[in-house]
């Protein structure tokens, strides 16, 4: 089980040593593009599946410009 999860959609805390060094799990998806405010659905699923949805207590998603991805986790 990972207690922390960091979501890597842009450098909001990609340059935070501190933080990154309590995480136990990131996920970089930098390179994803149409992914701010909102994505498409097929982006969407790709995303989902590059999350482990089921083993984070604590996922930090960014600056709020991927609300979308609470959707993800109020799914399961």
């Amino acid at each position: 089980m990972y207690h922390v999860l960091i979501l890597h959609f842009d450098d909001t805390y990609f340059y935070q040593r501190n933080l990154r060094k309590k995480a136990f799990a990131e996920i970089d998806l930098r390179s994803l593009k149409e992914t701010k405010f909102m994505c498409p659905e097929d982006r969407l699923k790709l995303i989902e599946k590059r999350i482990p949805l089921h083993q984070s207590l604590i996922t930090f998603i960014g600056k709020g410009d991927y609300h979308y991805i609470s959707f993800l986790f109020l799914k399961e």
